[in-house]
C-alpha cells in the first residue's frame, strides 16, 4: 500500500514537471512570436522611415532645381528688362528727333500732316526700322509663346513665323502715313495693307500646313484677351489671392464666349488691321464700339463672380477699369487722327456701370 503511493506521487510529480516544461516552451513560443511580431514591424517603421526620407531628399532636390531655375529666369528677365528700356529710351530719343526734324509752320498748322511726315521719316530710317522690328519681335515672342508650344514649333519654323508678322507689320507701317491723308491716299493705304493681310496669310498657311494654320487662326481670335488674363495674373501674383491656373483658363473662356455671343464692332486681329483702321475713321463705328466695350465688360464682370474670390473680383474689377480707361483714351486719338478733327464726348473715359443687383 505503501509502495502505491509512492509511485501514484511520482506519477503526480512527473506530471507536474511535465506541465511545467509544457507551460514554458507555450510561453516562450508566445514570446519568440511576439518578438518576431514586434521585428517585422520595426521593420516596416523603418521601410516606411526610409521611404520618407527618400522623398524628402527627392523634393529638396526638386526645390532646389526649382529654385535655381527661378533665379536664372529672373536674372533673364532683369536683363530683359535692362535691354528693352534702353531700347525705348533709344526709340523715344529717335522720334524726339525726328518730331523736331519734321516742325515747321505748315505741319504745326496740320498735326496729321506731322504724323505723316513723322512716319515716313522713322520708317526710312534703317536704324529706327532695326528698333522697331526688335521691340516688335519682342511683343510678338510673349503674344504667340503659348501657340509655338501648342503648334510645336521647331527654332526655324517659330523664326520664320516671327519674320512673316514682323515683315508684314513692318510694310503696314510704312503705308500708315497714307492713312493720314485725304480720303484718296487713305483709301490707297487701306487697300495695300489689306494685300499685305492676303500675302501673309498665304505664307502662314503655306509654312504651318492647313491643319495648324486653322489653329492658328482660331488662336489669333482670342489674342487680345489671352494677353488681357497674362496681364492680369502678372499683376495679383504678388497679392494675398494670386490667380490658380484653373481660374485662369475659366476667364480666358468667358471672355471668348462673350465676345463670340456679341462680336466686338471694330475687328480686333490682326488679320483684320486694315478694316480696324478704316472703321477707326467713323465717329459712329468709336462711338458704337465704346459702348460695346462697356457692355462687354460688364458681363465679364458678371460671369466671373462664380470663378474668383470677392478679394479677387475687387482686383479684376479695378483692372478692367483701367482697361476700360486705356482703351477709351487709345480711340480718342486714333479718332483724332483718323476722324474730321471734331471732338467725339463718347471718347470721354467713364467707369463701368455698377452691376445690376
Amino acid at each position: 500500500m505503501q509502495r502505491k503511493s509512492l509511485v501514484v506521487l511520482a506519477v503526480a510529480a512527473c506530471a507536474l514537471m511535465l506541465g511545467g516544461v509544457g507551460l514554458l516552451l507555450v510561453n516562450n513560443v508566445k514570446l519568440a512570436q511576439r518578438e518576431r511580431d514586434r521585428a517585422r514591424m520595426e521593420a516596416a517603421l523603418a521601410a516606411e522611415h526610409a521611404a520618407r526620407a527618400q522623398q524628402l531628399d527627392r523634393e529638396r532636390t526638386h526645390l532646389a532645381q526649382q529654385n535655381e531655375e527661378l533665379a536664372k529666369l529672373a536674372t533673364a528677365l532683369r536683363q530683359n528688362e535692362v535691354r528693352q528700356d534702353s531700347n525705348l529710351t533709344a526709340l523715344s530719343s529717335r522720334l524726339t528727333n525726328l518730331a523736331n526734324q519734321g516742325q515747321s509752320s505748315t505741319t504745326a498748322a496740320n498735326p496729321k500732316q506731322a504724323m505723316s511726315e513723322m512716319m515716313e521719316k522713322m520708317m526710312g530710317d534703317p536704324a529706327m526700322r532695326e528698333m522697331v522690328r526688335t521691340q516688335q519681335k519682342s511683343a510678338l515672342n510673349q503674344m504667340y509663346g503659348p501657340l509655338f508650344r501648342e503648334l510645336s514649333l521647331n527654332p526655324e519654323q517659330k523664326q520664320q513665323f516671327l519674320d512673316i508678322l514682323l515683315d508684314q507689320m513692318m510694310s503696314g507701317m510704312t503705308n500708315a502715313s497714307g492713312l493720314f491723308g485725304g480720303q484718296g491716299p487713305r483709301a490707297d493705304a487701306v487697300q495695300a495693307i489689306k494685300e499685305q493681310e492676303k500675302e501673309m496669310q498665304a505664307k502662314l498657311n503655306q509654312l504651318l500646313g492647313d491643319e495648324r494654320y486653322g489653329r492658328y487662326e482660331d488662336y489669333q481670335k482670342s489674342v487680345n484677351e489671352r494677353m488681357m488674363v497674362n496681364s492680369l495674373r502678372q499683376q495679383m501674383d504678388e497679392s494675398p489671392t494670386p490667380l490658380r491656373d484653373e481660374q485662369s483658363a475659366q476667364l480666358l473662356a468667358i471672355m471668348r464666349e462673350e465676345k463670340a455671343r456679341v462680336p466686338p464692332v471694330i475687328p480686333s486681329t490682326a488679320s483684320s488691321a486694315a478694316d480696324a483702321l478704316q472703321a477707326l475713321g467713323s465717329d459712329e463705328a468709336v462711338s458704337r464700339q465704346l459702348q460695346w466695350q462697356e457692355d462687354y465688360h460688364h458681363r465679364l464682370v458678371e460671369r466671373a463672380k462664380q470663378v474668383l474670390t470677392p478679394e479677387q473680383m475687387k482686383a479684376y474689377e479695378e483692372f478692367l477699369q483701367s482697361q476700360l480707361a486705356m482703351q477709351k483714351m487709345g480711340m480718342k486719338m486714333a479718332r483724332d487722327m483718323f476722324g474730321d478733327g471734331q471732338p467725339n464726348p463718347a471718347t470721354q473715359p467713364q467707369s463701368i456701370p455698377a452691376p445690376a443687383k
